[in-house]
């Protein structure tokens, strides 16, 4: 009877062994991105490839061999359900948050490993009592270490949103949707992996999910390499802070008199005057309609930085850089809807420099007070 089911199950064992054979292949040969911004996703990818091998290793073994039916088959989905979340875990947050410690991650990984030496002696000399012991007692430890990594996830999702949206001064979240629903995946399969390890007869089912996740991991993967830069720049703390040279007297400047004071009221108008001749070409230029590029990078072109920028805005303008950029954005979109007709709503979007179709019309809604459509059809 053994050997009909081995013969049954071995199908879903062998097709999901090559198919990580073949995702774990495209891993290895995946050209790396170059540049400053890419070097912590270069330190990070190993983790995200051990994860692939690791499966490619377990489906590989099942080909050949049919996991046993007892109860070694269930620890066996948890110790390596257990590898999947901490090599994930490491890997995401060192390539999202190259600040971030991954020493916990390393202590996890180590207890892990300890834990897999230790119980083996168990699960082949031991009673069933204490076989059970222990897998429960794993069981528990899994559950707290998903509880944990979901709150991780979650906080690492909303500080990257948080730091792109402010290096760009753009609400972004929509170009990181992919980010929240990898995320979602990742956290999932350690759902099915828990639930497989208690009900070891879904392994089929879990096996072929898992593969399929997988796949959705690498086609995410991929879209990073080629589209990641814009967020790099963003979370990389060296471009995201790097140092601005400031308008203030240093400690060593003796303190100003009145005539030093109206000297520095003097210059600061001059700045200002500059900034205000800059901004004006850089409008008429119209590049408020570049996308991908940080404030920091605009302020510097405009040869001040992103402090003397804001508050330029704040005194002269009563609003934020941001806003006033969206508002240019809007009327040259206003201007396109009535006078190129021939243009399509997404053409006019793309030119005017938004990213997201949710986030154009939304705008476009809260400023004129209807659609685009609506506007270009002269419901105004």
């Amino acid at each position: 009877m053994r050997e009909i089911t081995s013969l049954i199950m071995q199908p879903f064992y062998l097709a999901p062994a090559m198919a990580y054979s073949v995702m774990t292949l495209i891993l290895l040969l995946l050209p790396m991105p170059k540049g400053r911004v890419w070097h912590e996703y270069r330190k990070g990818y190993p983790y995200i490839l051990a994860a692939f091998l690791v499966m490619l290793v377990l489906t590989g073994m099942h080909s050949i061999t049919p996991p046993p039916e007892s109860g070694a088959s269930n620890l066996i989905v948890l110790m390596i359900a257990f590898y999947q979340a901490i090599l994930f875990g490491m890997g995401m947050v060192k390539i999202l948050q190259p600040q971030s410690r991954t020493k916990i991650f390393v202590i996890h990984l180590v207890v892990v490993g300890m834990a897999t030496v230790a119980v083996i002696p168990v699960f082949l000399f031991g009673q069933q009592l204490l076989k059970d012991i222990f897998f429960w007692t794993y069981i528990a430890a899994y559950v707290g270490l998903i509880v944990y990594y979901t709150r991780v996830w979650s906080a690492l999702w909303k500080r990257v949103v948080t730091q792109v949206d402010s290096y760009y001064d753009e609400d972004m979240k929509s170009r990181l949707k992919w980010l929240k629903r990898l995320m979602i995946a990742v956290m999932a399969v350690g759902v099915m992996a828990l639930v497989t390890s208690i009900w070891i007869s879904l392994t089929p089912i879990f096996v072929s999910t898992y593969t399929i996740c997988y796949a959705y991991f690498l086609a995410c993967i991929i879209r990073f390499t080629m589209t990641g830069d814009f967020l790099l720049k963003a979370v990389d703390d060296q471009t995201f802070a790097a140092p601005l040279q400031t308008d203030l007297p240093s400690e060593d400047t003796p303190k100003s008199t009145e005539q030093n004071a109206v000297q520095e009221q003097m210059q600061m108008m001059a700045r200002e005057s500059q900034l205000k001749l800059a901004l004006d070409e850089w409008v008429a230029t119209k590049q408020y309609a570049d996308t991908d590029r940080g404030v920091d990078e605009i302020a510097r072109e405009l040869g001040t930085n992103y402090a003397a920028l804001r508050q330029y805005f704040q005194r002269h303008q009563g609003t934020t850089f941001r806003s006033w950029r969206t508002d240019l954005r809007l009327e040259e979109a206003k201007r396109l809807l009535v006078e190129e007709p021939n243009l399509s709503l997404n053409d006019i979007m793309d030119m005017v420099g938004f990213n997201d179709r949710g986030n154009f019309y939304r705008h476009f809604q809260k400023k004129v007070g209807c659609s685009p459509s609506a506007y270009r059809q002269g419901k105004r």
